[in-house]
């Protein structure tokens, strides 16, 4: 699948910036890419990512948005098994450093690149569930992030299920609505953003404000999810939504689906 043209200038744009974002992380100072950090997991958005979810110790997960793997760790004893996706390949560098530092043997993860509009590099039917937090509020091409919410149906188990935390609520203009389609870049080059303070990277791209329940799930319902569910909770740290949803959706069961094993090769360079 490739990457429609309007968007590529803004997708560039994007990860060069994320980039220079994920160079400011390190083990011991945890506030560069994975922003409040330590002080998410206190918070526990995993528990909310996790809960009602059936026997997550026998199923495959996907981490969408995985960035330095905190929700990796935090979820690897909780469930069969776990690997991650993100935009930014030293992001995920960076998730092995920590998952190593951690205690946990590097190779029992698989990591995978995303272009930022797809999961080309991801076989269909391949997870019992994809999880995401922190990551579709800041897709705020509403295009973008639908299709990436066609290929969560595509890379799902029949009767696999997504479970994504999203921002609640407008608080001030550096949000943009649900259905937005256009983009506006802060004024900053590159350089000037890698010589500033790591809090200004917030202010990178707008981000994704979900005002109505509906807008998600009537997305989800056209795409072909079922059992849509919902719960708002307390916004997390750092972060200036009033609220945080935690949404699921289910992929139809199908005997006729057979799940597929994603194809891996050493010469594969998607997959680190």
């Amino acid at each position: 699948m490739s990457i429609p043209t309007q968007y590529i200038e803004y997708l560039t744009e994007k990860h060069e910036k994320e980039s220079i974002k994920a160079s400011k992380w390190s083990l011991f100072d945890r506030t560069g890419s994975g922003m409040w950090f330590d002080e998410l997991n206190i918070y526990g958005d995993y528990n909310y990512l996790l809960k009602g979810i059936d026997k997550p110790e026998t199923k495959k997960f996907l981490d969408f948005g995985c960035e330095t793997g905190r929700n990796i760790r935090n979820l690897q004893h909780r469930v069969g098994s776990v690997e991650g996706v993100d935009f930014v390949h030293l992001n995920m560098e960076h998730a092995c450093k920590y998952l190593t530092f951690c205690g946990y043997n590097r190779f029992d993860f698989k990591f995978y690149d995303t272009n930022g509009y797809d999961l080309t590099n991801i076989a269909d039917n391949t997870y019992d569930c994809i999880i995401s937090s922190l990551t579709m509020q800041k897709i705020e091409i509403y295009d973008i992030r639908y299709n990436y919410f066609r290929e969560f149906l595509r890379v799902l188990k029949p009767g696999g299920e997504i479970s994504i935390q999203m921002g609640y609520g407008s608080p001030s203009t550096q949000f943009v609505s649900y259905n937005n389609n256009t983009w506006e870049d802060i004024d900053e080059t590159p350089e000037e953003l890698h010589n500033d303070y790591y809090d200004r990277f917030e202010d990178v791209f707008n981000e994704v404000s979900v005002d109505n329940v509906s807008e998600i799930q009537n997305d989800l319902d056209n795409i072909g999810f079922i059992n849509f569910t919902y719960e708002l909770a307390p916004s997390g740290p750092g972060s200036t939504y009033p609220q945080w949803i935690y949404f699921k959706a289910s992929k139809v069961k199908s005997e006729n689906l057979q799940a597929e094993a994603p194809i891996i090769s050493e010469s594969n360079p998607s997959i680190i």
